[in-house]
């Protein structure tokens, strides 16, 4: 059975193959009399053991983690059908698919697929269609899920919007293209480790009842298309020190595919819980330029991708033209994508692409095999493995990266109606966008602090730590219907008790609430950490300038006894925007100081950004696309621990809504709330007869 033919399969594993693997899984479209490119997915829940280790995972139409393919201009109409089994863990009412990096111009706002912002999720059993025109730039997306933590259990996967074939590329033609889905993998359900956060970080507000907090560490595995092998890195051993200032596992790969019998005696791990996997594969002809299209849709992990002995050019950042600049090994966030241009210009040998982990201790690579068709076929490359612990980037590297002359309107002959003109869209470059004053400024400090009421450990923007729901309806539909929607339900901060701040009314995990807690940006942050609704009202038009700092976990803390004092790095995503990343340097902004070096002629045009430790960052962006976007960490669980707030964009202008929106659940799942023995054992049934850990003091 082909590699391809397996993967259409309920139980994916891996085959071994004599040629190229770098076959990704593709949902496949069909073109309507009007047009319109239909696609259905199903999804469901298979056993999966994409790096040898198997277990229950999400899969789409019987596939892991599939591809979409569109064309700029397409209508695309996607059904997508929940069919995961009540008794699956979840931690949110259904399921939603977002289209990360995709503007979502007009109507297509409602479409956006994020829960209770746009849609209620899509409740088991049910079904719902989204409906847009690819009005967008060509480049590397991806779609996930944007509910629960299901991204972590491969509901999510790659997507390619390709130049319409009558506006040609100023630049040369690669011989073929490759995806490289980079995604982090873990041994249980990502439910259930979620499950675990939702429980008292203090130790003495912890009982049998709720469990103690419980930490999501490192993957055991790193995967290259659903491929690797989570036995090649001891990263249950002990670890050296990297020069990237960690503790890195030793890594040695020994075969291309690794069959169960190998994966037992390398991991020693009980055969029955294993399966067969492999090594992606790419194969090149000599002399001949690939396109590599880098997505890192990982839920925790930025990642360092290395080509051994070639040189990759970067074409495009977040799918926007970028200054080509060379690079061995290119620096890729959570959220973020790079398309690169590799010459096979080596012949002869197989060489390694490899992916290590950053600022994570004992995080786990996966390996890659470029393959030249005048090289020995099947076999791994001769030289010893990379090793993890490399440096990332530098500062100074990261901010080498910068926008293409051409979307900047800097080279003769410049005709936005041209190829160029795919990549900026409604004035988002234009007289005053770059170097203009501001019309709007939101500052967002980020933290880590405890909530006092339940102690509880959450991520916060301006003290201020937002769950996914209550409301238990879409939040654009309710301020549609209700003018002083707003009004009625901000929370004066100046007045907060730990009570109020904390929503102590809302402890159990299925609540009916139809008003939340909102905080608005313009208002002094909460002394005391709260949670709620973090929202910035723009108008339409203004230039809008995010100041965003990185600061220490317990900043804003309500309690003198928090020493904590880390830090960690976080993408910062923003939906329905893509913007001009001004500056990012050490301390805390300060206008004075910093405002003169802010970079306004070439500045990078993205839609993630890495926001470092101990860092500041200014991005900026156009008030051009009416509706309400999220702005959070691309982590996935700080996402889910509330690190994130929204941004309300001319309400006046928004479209209509759908005729038909996903039907919203009587109560639905409050995400803040602990997930205590009592709720798991009504939920799911007795320790013994569900799969998954009780909560444990």
């Amino acid at each position: 059975m082909s590699r391809l033919a397996f993967l259409l399969a309920v139980a994916i594993v891996c085959t071994a193959s004599t040629g190229s693997l770098a076959i990704t899984p593709s949902l496949q479209g069909t073109r309507l009399a009007d047009g319109t490119l239909y696609f259905e997915m199903h999804v469901t829940v298979g056993r999966a053991g994409p790096d040898c280790f198997e277990r229950d995972a999400i899969l789409v139409n019987g596939m892991f983690q599939p591809k979409i393919e569109v064309t700029v201009n397409d209508t695309v109409m996607i059904n997508v059908f929940n069919k995961i089994p009540a008794k699956f863990p979840q931690v949110a009412s259904g399921i939603s698919i977002h289209w990360h990096g995709l503007s979502m111009w007009d109507s297509a706002s409602w479409f956006d697929g994020t829960s209770y912002v746009t849609q209620c999720p899509i409740r088991q059993g049910a079904n719902y269609t989204y409906s847009f025109k690819m009005d967008e730039s060509p480049g590397s997306y991806f779609w996930h899920d944007h509910s629960t933590a299901n991204r972590a259990n491969g509901l999510q996967g790659p997507l390619i919007v390709h130049a319409p074939p009558d506006i040609p590329s100023p630049f040369d033609t690669p011989k073929d293209e490759y995806v490289v889905f980079i995604t982090d993998w873990y041994h249980e359900e990502a439910n259930v480790m979620a499950m675990r956060v939702n429980r008292p970080f203090v130790a003495d507000q912890a009982d049998n009842n709720t469990g103690s907090f419980v930490p999501v560490g490192p993957p055991p595995s790193l995967l290259i298309n659903n491929l690797g092998f989570y036995g090649d890195c001891a990263t249950r051993g002990d670890g050296v020190n990297g020069e990237n200032g960690y503790v890195v596992p030793v890594c040695n790969v020994t075969s291309l595919n690794v069959t169960k019998q190998q994966a037992a005696l390398i991991t020693k791990d009980d055969p029955k819980t294993l399966t067969s996997c492999g090594h992606e594969v790419f194969d090149v002809e000599p002399g001949e330029m690939y396109m590599f299209r880098l997505i890192n849709a990982g839920t925790m992990l930025y990642v360092t991708v290395c080509f051994e002995e070639h040189d990759v050019t970067l074409f495009t950042a977040d799918t926007t033209p970028v200054d080509p600049q060379d690079r061995t090994c290119v620096d890729i966030n959570s959220g973020q994508r790079y398309d690169v241009f590799l010459t096979a210009s080596s012949p002869g040998r197989n060489f390694w692409i490899s992916i290590h982990s950053q600022y994570r201790n004992m995080a786990p690579s996966v390996y890659g095999v470029l393959h030249y068709t005048d090289a020995p076929e099947g076999q791994l490359p001769t030289t010893p493995t990379p090793q993890p612990g490399l440096a990332p980037w530098t500062e100074v590297e990261t901010a080498q990266v910068m926008s293409n002359d051409g979307i900047l309107g800097y080279i003769d002959n410049y005709d936005f109606e041209t190829w160029w003109g795919l990549f900026v869209h409604r004035g988002l470059y234009g007289d005053g966008v770059l170097f203009g004053k501001d019309a709007r400024t939101i500052t967002l400090n980020q933290t880590q602090p405890i909530i006092t009421e339940n102690g509880m450990v959450r991520w916060a923007m301006n003290n201020i730590a937002m769950p996914t729901d209550p409301p238990c309806q879409p939040l654009q539909l309710q301020m549609m219907q209700d003018p002083h929607w707003m009004s009625k339900n901000t929370v004066n901060s100046s007045v907060l008790s730990d009570v109020t701040a904390a929503n102590s009314k809302w402890t159990a995990n299925r609540v009916s609430g139809k008003a939340a807690h909102v905080y608005i940006d313009e208002e002094p942050a909460p002394l005391i950490p709260a949670t709620g609704l973090h929202i910035a009202e723009i108008k339409s038009g203004d230039i809008v300038d995010v100041i965003i700092n990185n600061r220490p976990y317990n900043e804003g803390g309500a309690s003198d006894s928090d020493r904590r004092v880390g830090m960690e790095q976080h993408p910062i995503h923003l939906h329905g925007h893509k913007f001009w990343v001004l500056g990012v340097g050490a301390g805390v902004y300060n206008a004075s100081v910093h405002e003169p070096l802010l970079n306004r002629f070439n500045p990078i045009l993205r839609d993630t950004i890495t926001l470092p430790r101990a860092s500041w960052a200014v991005i900026r962006f156009i008030a051009n696309n009416p509706g309400i976007w999220p702005l959070h960490c691309h982590i996935m669980w700080h996402h889910f621990m509330g690190q994130q707030m929204y941004i309300v964009e001319a309400k006046e202008k928004w479209a209509k809504p759908p005729a038909k929106l996903p039907s919203c659940p009587g109560k639905c799942i409050y995400n803040f709330a602990p997930f205590t023995r009592a709720y798991i054992q009504r939920t799911y049934g007795p320790a013994k007869k569900n799969k998954f850990q009780l909560p444990s003091k």
